[in-house]
């Protein structure tokens, strides 16, 4: 073909997908998975015996290798990644996995037969961190990184979305789409404002006690907030937390049904008081 200018080889002894590619500058990072070891034009990459691996190559533009990243499981399962470039050259990789997820130098194991895992390298191919979440089924997903160096991801799902921190979804081919700060360290995905406050309340005084959630972190920007059925704020004061909880006193207000909102701007949790 006149048109060929240059193919690089992508090989193996049990398959070899490769599902996405993108260009930043004068370089070419190209994605994929191998359910063995995989041959390239350059070397070779192995997983561990039995497992699945997920790669990440930069080229540059003449179709040389700049680096590879090689992220192994010890699944037989799991899907190629997406991948996106932050504005500060950083990459996010999104894809399923199953059994022991190994990347740089952390290491996950999956909390269900597919787990999802979004995975943040730096413009040299180092990882800098790995979000992960469990309880999936599989699903369509993808992964668009944000001006802030953060993430967006997009999950599609069957049965029931397990975010292991606060937020469960029961549904059949439903989609959710979430926001990530920028990835550093190990952590998991939570999903905020959608999990429940346990609030027990005394209707003879107008007091009440919220239980903290054991997930909640407790940062300065915590703010509680009550509102009434009107839609109006009757309280917003900083969280004063203690191991016995949280009590506040709405004696001032008149009897109703109020939502109560704790959050951060991060977090939110979110229950109900009924005042009789």
């Amino acid at each position: 073909l006149d048109q060929l200018i240059w193919m690089r080889y992508f090989s193996g002894p049990d398959g070899e997908r490769m599902l996405d590619q993108e260009v930043s500058g004068d370089r070419i990072l190209t994605a994929g998975t191998s359910s063995d070891s995989l041959f390239t034009d350059w070397d070779t990459l192995a997983p561990p015996l039995g497992g699945r691996s997920f790669f990440v190559y930069a080229l540059d533009t003449a179709g040389n290798k700049e680096w590879a990243r090689l992220m192994t499981c010890t699944g037989n399962s799991g899907s190629p990644p997406f991948i996106s470039i932050a504005p500060d050259g950083s990459i996010y990789c999104i894809f399923y996995f199953e059994g022991t997820l190994t990347a740089g130098s952390f290491s996950v194991a999956a909390e269900s037969a597919y787990d999802m895992a979004v995975v943040r390298l730096d413009s040299n191919g180092e990882v800098v961190g790995l979000v992960t979440g469990g309880g999936f089924e599989t699903g369509g997903i993808d992964v668009l990184a944000a001006p802030d160096n953060g993430c967006y991801v997009a999950l599609t799902f069957s049965n029931t979305i397990d975010f292991a921190s606060g937020f469960t979804a029961v549904g059949i081919d439903d989609a959710i789409v979430a926001k990530l700060g920028a990835i550093t360290g190990l952590g998991e995905l939570r999903m905020p404002g959608n999990s429940t406050l346990h609030i027990y309340a005394n209707p003879n005084n107008g007091t009440c006690t919220i239980d903290l959630p054991d997930e909640l972190r407790l940062t300065d920007d915590l703010m509680l907030t009550i509102v009434d059925q009107t839609g109006q704020v009757v309280q917003r004061v900083p969280l004063r937390y203690s191991n016995e909880g949280v009590a506040i006193d709405i004696s001032a207000q008149a009897k109703g049904i109020y939502h109560v909102e704790l959050g951060d701007g991060e977090q939110r949790y979110t229950g109900t008081i009924v005042f009789e």
